[in-house]
């Protein structure tokens, strides 16, 4: 018996004839391969990566001139203001404490005008406060030191005005626990308030010195960057150029002006700011900061000549006190150029600072002429000459223009030294203004120029590859 024989077929099958299956990338990566192998392809690629790095450049350029910006605008607005009304802050605990012992010089009749302006004063201070606790600070560090320093001084503010208040119902009753009163509270303002308040001021001062060094730092990414950029269009108009026989392409050549101008106006800008933030820095800030010292140290002074007075015979340490700050504040006797005053008159930026300070130094000259009688007078027992040549004549308001004492020149040196720092900030405000003037403009239009130089670039390729088509 005879079995059929099976055939096997040879027709192909279907499995054997589909082309291979890659997964998705793989597939997307062949044919990104294989459109770079023409011309087209290899064009698509060159636009795609110029278009990549003229908006990184842009990006970066923006970003980091805004960081700046943004240090700068730390500096001026959220640095500036507490630095200064740290300053005022210690100038007025010190003026306070000055006029409190100048109330007590004209005995149990304190002139009504002296005791205004100590309450001004107080409340100018209790003021300051408030404000500078309110003011927004990164949290540790330096910020935290001087929330602690605010707090310190909320704190003992109340203790002060108490202990002038007895020192005040005591004096008016004519007993003499009212000067022990005075000095107590005295002890209080130099020993704790006024090194606090000192303290706030340098924490202060370093806080904006911090944020202007931040914005005066040198960008790095935008202008590698930008060099960067500028190789690859030049090396792809070259490209071009060699492959076409063509002189220029007007989208590439536009790509490359747009990245030039971004990049040197960026550079231009910083170098700018980072001068002024540098002279702001390096040359106004000291001169704020030694007029500032000099004023201070004149209000400080006129304290320590009052109380020499109201510790009756026993304000020796007073005495010394007056006379080295006398001393710091014009140099030892008989010297030219030494002392706070000088000091300032040199780092001074305004035009008219020198003159200013020079009149400021006269003053304490001849105020120093004054301290020295009143304390000859003191130790020879003559009280009420004594007190005439600090305060004047009986009844006569602090800050007349009646009989000459030794508060006519403190008051001159004060009125000076209150213009010139007036000046001086004037003249730091715009320093470090300007420099952050200069920040804007790139910060704002880094981003639109790059968007402008893809956009020709896109048509520079776009215009070569129309000639396949």
């Amino acid at each position: 018996m005879t079995h059929p024989v099976s055939r096997r077929s040879h027709a192909p099958r279907a499995d054997r004839l589909a082309p291979a299956r890659h997964p998705v990338p793989v597939e997307a990566a062949l044919r990104l391969r294989a459109a770079a192998a023409t011309e087209p392809g290899r064009l698509r690629a060159i636009g795609a990566v110029l278009v990549g790095l003229i908006l990184l450049t842009g990006v970066l350029t923006a970003g980091e001139m805004a960081e700046r910006a943004g240090a700068a605008h730390d500096a001026l607005v959220s640095g500036a203001p507490p630095s200064a009304d740290a300053a005022r802050i210690h100038r007025s605990l010190a003026e306070a404490d000055t006029t409190a012992a100048m109330g007590f010089l004209a005995g149990g009749d304190e002139p009504r005008e002296v005791r205004e302006h100590h309450e001004r004063l107080i409340t100018d201070t209790a003021r300051l406060l408030t404000a500078a606790a309110s003011h927004p600070r990164p949290e540790g560090g330096p910020a935290a030191e001087a929330a602690e320093r605010i707090d310190l001084l909320n704190r003992t503010l109340p203790v002060y005005t108490g202990l002038l208040g007895t020192a005040r119902a005591d004096n008016r009753r004519g007993l003499p626990l009212g000067g022990a009163y005075l000095r107590h509270a005295n002890s209080l303002m130099q020993e704790v308030m006024l090194p606090a308040a000192r303290e706030l001021q340098a924490l202060e001062t370093e806080r904006l010195r911090a944020d202007l060094e931040r914005a005066s730092a040198r960008p790095m990414a935008g202008p590698a960057l930008g060099a960067v950029t500028l190789l690859a269009l030049v090396a792809a108009h070259h490209r071009h150029r060699r492959r076409t026989r063509r002189v220029l392409n007007p989208g590439l050549v536009a790509g490359v002006l747009a990245v030039t101008v971004l990049v040197g106006w960026a550079s231009t800008s910083h170098a700018v700011a980072r001068a002024s933030f540098t002279a702001a820095v390096g040359k106004n800030m000291p001169a704020v900061e030694a007029v500032n010292e000099a004023w201070a140290t004149v209000i400080l002074t006129r304290g320590d000549e009052s109380l020499v007075l109201v510790a009756r015979g026993s304000g020796g340490g007073y005495a010394e006190s007056a006379r080295q700050r006398l001393e710091e504040l014009a140099g030892p006797e008989g010297s030219t150029g030494a002392g706070l005053l000088a000091h300032a008159g040199d780092l001074a930026r305004d035009p008219r600072g020198p003159e200013r300070l020079a009149s400021a130094r006269e003053a304490v000259s001849v105020w120093r002429e004054w301290n020295a009688g009143m304390l000859r007078a003191e130790a020879s027992g003559e009280y009420d000459r004594a007190t005439r040549l600090v305060i004047g004549e009986p009844g006569e308001p602090e800050g007349s223009r009646g009989t000459a004492h030794s508060g006519t020149y403190a008051r001159a040196a004060g009125e000076a030294l209150r213009a010139a720092l007036d000046a001086e900030q004037e003249r730091f405000d715009e320093v470090a203004g300007a420099g952050r003037a200069a920040l804007r403009g790139p910060g704002e239009g880094a981003v639109p120029l790059a968007l402008l130089g893809a956009a020709a670039v896109v048509l520079g390729i776009g215009r070569r590859l129309a000639e396949y088509r």
